[in-house]
């Protein structure tokens, strides 16, 4: 009966080990593929922002290509159009500032939910390696 104690006793303790196993690795997977939707979510992000600075640049070019010109036509313009034009381009360069701004905060935020991922599967990990020993 004493053999008996002794296997019931380590029988559940190996059964516990083994399911906190699976669930590790269970967690690993669902947590890895976490980290790759959004290691791709933030490769987008990242890809918007280069397409935005680039229309940017673009404008930025546009705006200041032909300012002799401008000016010269601004004399002898009976309506100030080119300000018009200025202020619209002005207000298109915030616009895309802000857009880049408001990507670069999402990437942040997904940054740091991928260090609580690492984080959560680092304690994972010392939780199992502490178990074994």
């Amino acid at each position: 009966m004493n053999a008996n104690k002794k296997s019931m006793v380590h029988g559940p303790d190996d059964y516990l080990k083994k399911r906190l196993l699976q669930f590790d690795e269970k967690l690993k997977k669902h947590l890895s593929n976490e980290m790759i939707y959004l290691t791709e979510k933030k490769d987008d992000y990242e890809n918007q922002i280069l397409q935005l600075k680039i229309e940017r640049e673009q404008r930025d070019k546009t705006l200041f290509q032909h300012v002799e010109q401008r000016d010269i036509l601004k004399y002898f313009s009976p309506l100030n159009l080119s300000d018009i034009e200025d202020n619209k381009k002005d207000d298109r360069q915030k616009e895309l500032s802000d857009q880049i701004q408001q990507i670069k905060d999402n990437i942040s935020q997904i940054d740091k939910h991928m260090e609580d991922i690492r984080e959560l599967i680092r304690e994972m990990d010392d939780i199992i390696n502490s178990g074994k020993g």
